[in-house]
């Protein structure tokens, strides 16, 4: 409702205009029809010889003057400040003769620049269109933000036309092929202005009008522009603000601690504004979030712990099992579990144990004690790189079709390894690191039950430790787990939220992690239907992607930080934003049809449900009902409760397409069947 009223008053003001053009991110001209209103082909402004880039600029030029226009003896200072003026003066006159022709209309044939003299004593003057012809994005800006103050200042509601002079700026950065020059330093000023004014209101407005509710959408708001205009404070604080209101104090220091970082490349320090809000976060911070956990810790962890993850100890899987040899693990493995068992107790290994270590992690005062007492007894380096081989061999497990003995495994000794972690000792940051990366994997093997609930909590458990740990990569991939989650549930705001925490940190990381996020935030970017910065993430994880992968952390795999991976996120953009032979054409350069060691079993499954989307999307029935066949026996070889349902869910719109198709009966007959035998 609040779009139509814009743009009801938008013709009201300017008419309707034959030509818009953004300065906002890539500099984009769209022609109108004249007749019928509607958009024509944009033109390719890459296009052309030194001259058609010489006259883009100059267009840039007057559309950051007043009224539009400029005199030329002015132009030629700026364009060529050194050379002479009968060569400058032949030069501007070719460039203007061709933004003349860049700027007709490609039907009417109208140009929308003209010349004229401003007197006998005074030059040429060079002058575009008003805003009856050509609609600008910044002056839409500065309309509705004007009109915002005015709705504010009579009481009414301002909120529609601050949403609208947000999407105007969120598009990118002013002008940012041309940050330096001379001529459009007032405009960005001004431009700037009118963002900066617009997302402090808008960042209020929500958190005023929505209280609790409304604190996500600010809190989009405020990191989006903070990651763009990092030294500016009034936003951080305002972020920050926001931000200890929910009592996510870690997150509020993180930025804080990153401003310093860019204040301090140019010898500044922070406000004593900005400081007084960091000391209050670290001092809320120290009393509810130290690694000894206070009682609002404890009972954080007891709500987290509520969910002990039924699905995954369901099984009556015994450890002996595993060592007898009734599953294919080679001696090396075999022995290794016979080792840690001798620490952890064999008991551990059955169903009931397992739940009753994880209450025993709840932190009764009295279980809670003893069992760090008895920690403490035997914690030692060696203990904790055994439980850290232990948690690579459950990494293995987990990429075969042994995702049972994997789950039945890791819960045996993470309640051993996590009450480490939660002792003050010279070994707590290493067993916090190995805690963080078990809750990694548990998220992955609860998320195979669908269990989303349980794999968000392991995932924010994740991050806990690895902030403790103090390891950024880290923290980097649990909270990619995290989004992976969100997006598992469909909340794509939140999942951009959640890589928008990521992007400061990731100059700290692998060149591999950074790929991995670059991808992911291009595919939420795609589903949001902004393809400029979703073709601008996946050109950047192309270009970070190492060559050699060696000697990096083994959870890496977990969140499948692969190369697949950009590949999968590449394809799916392209289906996303409704092209679907290029995203056929990418996917199918995966290598899926069969197992192979370089894609776990589980991604690989993952793969073959997005592939039949792509065959559906382009009609291939036949390759389509191939793949989903080959998705549902893999899922069901490696018991995955997740996989097997996103199988049914592309299957039901195969279903859809092609109602009539026998080779839809037979797949309908094939997870009936599947279903059956589950039951059973």
């Amino acid at each position: 409702m609040a779009e139509v009223q814009y743009e009801m008053q938008e013709r009201d003001r300017t008419g309707s205009p034959i030509v818009r053009i953004w300065l906002y991110g890539i500099c984009t001209i769209e022609w109108m029809d004249p007749v019928t209103g509607e958009a024509l082909s944009r033109p390719d402004l890459s296009r052309g010889g030194r001259d058609h880039a010489a006259a883009f600029s100059l267009l840039k030029l007057l559309l950051c003057q007043p009224q539009r226009r400029a005199h030329r003896d002015w132009i030629m200072e700026q364009f060529w400040p050194e050379g002479g003026r009968n060569a400058a003066t032949h030069r501007l006159e070719n460039i203007f003769s061709v933004l003349r022709k860049m700027v007709c209309h490609p039907v009417t044939g109208e140009s929308l620049l003209r010349s004229f003299r401003g007197g006998k004593e005074n030059g040429m003057i060079y002058q575009l269109a008003e805003a009856s012809q050509l609609w600008l994005d910044t002056d839409a800006q500065a309309w509705n933000v004007e009109q915002a103050a005015r709705m504010e200042r009579f009481g009414d509601d301002a909120q529609p036309f601050w949403e609208r002079a947000y999407a105007l700026g969120k598009r990118g950065s002013f002008l940012p092929d041309d940050r330096y020059v001379d001529w459009a330093v007032q405009r960005r000023k001004e431009v700037e202005g009118y963002y900066r004014q617009t997302i402090h209101a808008l960042a209020r407005l929500y958190v005023a009008r929505y209280g609790t509710a409304g604190a996500s959408e600010s809190l989009l708001v405020l990191r989006t522009y903070w990651q763009q205009y990092p030294k500016d404070e009034d936003a951080l604080r305002l972020l920050m603000q926001v931000l200890s209101q929910q009592e996510r104090y870690q997150e509020a220091v993180e930025y804080y601690d990153q401003l310093c970082d860019f204040l301090q490349e140019d010898d500044d320090q922070p406000d004593e504004r900005t400081k007084d809000i960091a000391e209050y976060c670290r001092t809320k911070q120290i009393q509810y979030g130290s690694v000894a956990f206070s009682e609002r810790g404890k009972q954080s962890q007891q709500h987290i712990l509520a969910f002990p993850f039924p699905l995954a100890v369901q099984d009556t899987l015994e450890i002996s099992h595993v060592l007898d040899g009734a599953f294919p693990l080679n001696t090396s493995r075999r022995a290794m579990l016979q080792q840690i068992v001798g620490w952890v107790g064999a008991t551990a290994f059955s169903p009931q144990s397992s739940v009753n270590m994880n209450v025993s992690c709840s932190f009764s005062p009295s279980t809670s004690a003893t069992v760090k007492r008895h920690s403490l007894q035997k914690i030692s380096t060696e203990t904790l790189n055994d439980f850290s081989q232990l948690t690579e061999t459950c990494r293995s497990l987990s990429e075969g079709n042994e995702l049972k003995t994997a789950e039945r495994v890791l819960w045996s000794y993470l309640p051993q390894v996590e009450t480490l972690a939660q002792v003050q000792s010279p070994y707590q940051k290493i067993a916090a690191a190995i805690t963080s990366q078990v809750y990694v994997l548990a998220a992955s093997l609860v998320g195979h039950h669908s269990d989303l609930q349980s794999r968000q909590s392991c995932s924010e458990r994740a991050i806990w430790y690895a902030e403790c740990a103090q390891d950024v990569e880290l923290h980097v991939a649990a909270l990619r787990q995290l989004a992976v989650t969100f997006d598992y549930l469909a909340l794509p705001k939140n999942v951009l939220q959640t890589y928008q925490r990521a992007l400061p940190h990731l100059k700290h990381v692998s060149p591999r992690l950074q790929a991995c996020i670059y991808s992911a935030l291009s595919g939420v970017y795609a589903q949001l239907q902004h393809e400029e910065e979703a073709h601008q993430f996946m050109g950047l994880a192309y270009e970070k992607y190492p060559e050699d992968k060696q000697n990096e952390p083994g959870y890496l795999r977990t969140i499948n930080a692969s190369y697949h991976t950009l590949i999968l996120w590449d394809g799916l953009n392209h289906l996303e934003l409704g092209q679907p032979l290029k995203a056929h054409n990418i996917l199918q350069q995966i290598p899926t049809m069969g197992p192979t060691e370089q894609i776990p079993e589980r991604i690989r499954v993952e793969f073959l449900n997005y592939q039949a989307r792509a065959l559906m999307a382009v009609g291939d029935l036949e390759q389509a009902c191939a793949y989903i066949e080959t998705a549902v026996e893999a899922s069901t070889a490696i018991g995955s409760r997740k996989r097997f349902q996103e199988s049914f869910a592309v299957f039901q719109q195969m279903k859809d397409v092609w109602p009539t198709e026998m080779r839809i009966h037979e797949l309908r007959d094939l997870f009936l069947q599947r279903m059956i035998n589950h039951m059973e």
